[in-house]
């Protein structure tokens, strides 16, 4: 399976006047600005059409996957890798492992 790493995302502090949470890897690379790269909407209606890999998952600072998606805006990836996987959403599930740019099954 092929795996691309976004990065370790950690929640940035509020900007003055701004109120909305943003979280940053370790590029400086904004994961609401990254994730409109990455996915596709119905233009009238907001609604999500696809996205460049089949599954997304989020990885703890352990490398323990905590969340698997088919939407990367479904992610919330505070203090948390984003993974893009190409592989069937079924083949990847919280709990795996994430070690040496592979998922494996935990021990």
């Amino acid at each position: 399976m092929e795996i691309t790493d976004y990065g370790f995302f950690r929640a940035m502090p509020e900007r003055p006047r701004i109120r909305l949470l943003r979280f940053e890897n370790e590029k400086g690379e904004d994961w609401y600005d990254l994730r409109r790269t990455l996915t596709e909407w119905e233009p009238d209606t907001g609604e999500f059409i696809s996205a460049i890999f089949p599954a997304w998952a989020l990885v703890d600072e352990r490398g323990v996957v905590t969340n698997v998606e088919y939407d990367p805006s479904r992610l919330m990836p505070g203090d948390r890798r984003v993974l893009g996987i190409e592989a069937p959403l079924e083949d990847v599930h919280p709990g795996m492992i994430y070690r040496d740019g592979q998922l494996e099954e935990p021990e």
